[in-house]
């Protein structure tokens, strides 16, 4: 029953991305602000057409996630990974349905069977299996991680200890959220299903972020 409904999702994912199936990448050089077209497709070597994130890193690298495996290109070829491609570690599925940047040189991917993240010098890929199913992400401009997988509860990615810190959040309800964002000032917005915007300032005043409660909105968003 799961994999027919994986292949139903797989197939409304292709119909609903033929605008994807040739993806106009475009690079704006620095240098002399041109602008260099060019386009790219499964038969250029992209792992599947159906594409599901899309992400620039600062070295204007582009990440492509899509049904079938993470796509890397740099502006000459595509490297592919996969979880049976990559010999140092592995991600954890197959399936990209998230690229974004964290510090220098690091890549963040979420995929169907949890949370990855890749070291571009290193090239070592650390899987965070915990994650895997329904999480809400989000980063501060520092780009400190944060991620809430269940009730009353945010987990802070500590860069030395290289693993997630589980930090109470009373009253956090995983499955009323929509939306989480933190803003400029390290405010973090929580958008719940059920009208009401948690905001909730965050201090770095120790190795370990505190949380305090600021105020509670009620919204009319649908």
């Amino acid at each position: 029953m799961k994999k027919n409904q994986y292949n139903k999702d797989i197939n409304k994912m292709k119909k609903t991305n033929k605008a994807n199936l040739l993806i106009i990448l475009l690079f704006l050089t620095s240098v002399t602000n041109a602008y260099n077209l060019r386009q790219l497709s499964n038969k250029e070597g992209l792992s599947n057409s159906a594409i599901l994130s899309i992400c620039q890193d600062n070295e204007r690298f582009t990440w492509i996630g899509t049904a079938d495996g993470l796509n890397m290109y740099n502006g000459a070829e595509i490297h592919i990974f996969k979880p049976e491609i990559n010999p140092l570690g592995s991600l954890s599925g197959n399936l990209i349905e998230e690229v974004w940047e964290g510090e220098h040189g690091i890549i963040w991917i979420n995929t169907n069977h949890g949370l990855n993240r890749y070291n571009k010098k290193t090239k070592e890929i650390e899987s965070y299996d915990e994650f895997e199913g329904k999480y809400f992400w989000t980063k501060t401009s520092r780009n400190e991680i944060f991620v809430i997988n269940e009730n009353n509860r945010i987990n802070y990615y500590d860069r030395h200890q290289k693993k997630f810190i589980p930090i109470a959040l009373p009253g956090i309800i995983k499955d009323d959220i929509r939306r989480v964002f933190i803003d400029k000032s390290d405010l973090l917005w929580i958008i719940t299903n059920k009208s009401v915007i948690h905001t909730i300032k965050i201090s770095f005043e120790s190795n370990t972020p505190a949380f305090s409660h600021v105020n509670d909105f009620i919204h009319d968003c649908g």
